[in-house]
């Protein structure tokens, strides 16, 4: 009985140690994909920083031109697009203002 108590404490101390152990691996690992993340997110910043810097000198038009580029790229296929004098004329009149 001596005997099978003994096992069971230590049958239960190894299984204490191997919770333990992995409890401190999966912590090791969140802190390295925090730091991962972190390190990624600084990247991105620094990236989308010199963007907008090598947009500074950039007229108002030509950054106007871009967003609407960009946009047209996350936009679905349109097929056909009608454009009237009423809809067209005022962009006209800007972009012929601007120069």
């Amino acid at each position: 009985m001596a005997q099978h108590a003994a096992e069971a404490e230590e049958a239960a101390a190894a299984t204490q140690i191997n919770v333990e152990a992995e409890a401190a691996r999966t912590e090791r690992m969140a802190e390295a994909h925090a730091a991962a993340t972190r390190v990624q997110g600084a990247a991105r910043a620094v990236a989308e920083a010199a963007k907008l810097d090598a947009y500074h000198d950039v007229s108002s038009n030509v950054l106007i031109a871009l967003a609407a580029q960009e946009l047209a790229t996350n936009l679905p296929q349109i097929n056909s697009l009608v454009l009237t004098p009423d809809l067209i004329a005022p962009v006209l009149a800007r972009l012929g203002s601007s120069q």
